[in-house]
């Protein structure tokens, strides 16, 4: 696949930068709502993906009823991964019983070793439909810390929700090519591949976050950029949810807050020629 096939597609010139600035996490819980809010309508951060299962979700879906020019998407989850803070399935226990642990959360990265295949499609689906349940207008679908790039046979359900709900799916091609898909399963020449995702190593200090981000902006490829990125406030509850750790912790994400809404970010789109755009607008474009 040639690397500018998106570009073709919306009739755009070839050198065109595109750039998602992507709000992960959102519905996991309050700071985390709160501070992807005010980041997504201050901009330049234009999209964000929801957790349906999040102890957050309720809120969310009340904003969303009024603000339904934001564009959100389905933040896919069946994983916990924080030690102090578990997070549990959109269906009862009793439906999901491999994907959760004797206190019905979802488990760390051992889930991946052990699962039903139908269970999980059973669950994914419950969390898309209770976020289109709520009013929520999906833009996309992507999926929390990869999960659906990790299991064997995820990719075959992941792929099968972008043909079911009708919305672009994030895939990206270094990934998407480990897999081998069921023949007649999916159709390369109607899929949307970023060319380039942008995240922020584990390694990387809190302090080092805007030097990254401010490179990662003036080294952006031709075609579709998608920058993850996870603003929240570092409060209490916050604290409590991520504990010490650093890497995505409180710390971590109130940094991404900042930086994103400080203009500095906005002012380094523009010395770069770099063109936001959001999962709605390649939806409405591409006919989805």
């Amino acid at each position: 696949m040639k690397r500018n096939r998106l570009l073709k597609r919306l009739g755009l010139p070839m050198d065109k930068k595109l750039l998602i600035i992507h709000a992960d996490d959102i519905g996991i819980a309050s700071p985390q709502n709160q501070a992807s809010l005010k980041a997504l309508e201050k901009g330049p951060v234009n999209s964000g993906s929801i957790m349906a299962n999040g102890a957050g979700f309720d809120e969310i879906a009340s904003y969303v009823g009024s603000n339904t020019y934001i564009d959100f998407g389905i933040h896919l989850t069946l994983t916990s991964e924080w030690a102090n803070f578990k997070q549990k399935p959109v269906l009862p226990a009793d439906a999901v019983p491999s994907l959760i642990d004797c206190n019905g959360s979802f488990r760390g990265e051992e889930f991946f070793h052990s699962y039903d295949l139908l269970e999980v499609e059973k669950e994914v689906c419950a969390q898309v439909d209770k976020a289109l349940g709520a009013g929520i207008q999906l833009t996309h679908i992507d999926c929390h810390m990869n999960c659906m790039y990790k299991g064997h046979g995820f990719m075959d359900i992941y792929l099968g929700l972008g043909s079911k709900y009708k919305l672009p799916l994030l895939l990206y091609k270094p990934y998407f090519y480990n897999f081998k898909l069921e023949p007649g399963t999916f159709d390369i020449n109607d899929a949307i591949f970023a060319d380039n995702i942008c995240i922020a190593a584990p390694e990387t200090l809190v302090n080092e976050l805007a030097s990254f981000y401010a490179q990662t902006l003036n080294n952006l490829v031709p075609g579709l950029n998608i920058l993850l990125v996870h603003p929240a406030f570092n409060n209490p509850e916050m604290k409590s949810i991520t504990g010490n750790v650093i890497p995505y912790g409180a710390e971590w994400r109130q940094e991404d807050f900042n930086y994103f809404t400080s203009g500095t970010c906005e002012e380094l789109i523009a010395e770069n020629q770099i063109q936001l755009i959001t999962w709605k607008e390649i939806k409405e474009t591409l006919n989805y």
